[in-house]
């Protein structure tokens, strides 16, 4: 995925369960977004 404005592609990894909390919390981080600007995103 590619954020305007970020300036580096963030990988999003295929998991067949559920993410584990950290790993999503270090994609919001690289995208530059908070839980609650993801939330918005849904």
């Amino acid at each position: 995925m590619h954020k305007e404005g970020v300036p580096d592609f963030v990988i999003i990894p295929l998991h067949t369960g559920d993410l584990p909390k950290g790993t999503l919390h270090a994609i919001l981080e690289d995208a530059g977004l908070n839980v609650e600007q993801f939330l918005e995103l849904l």
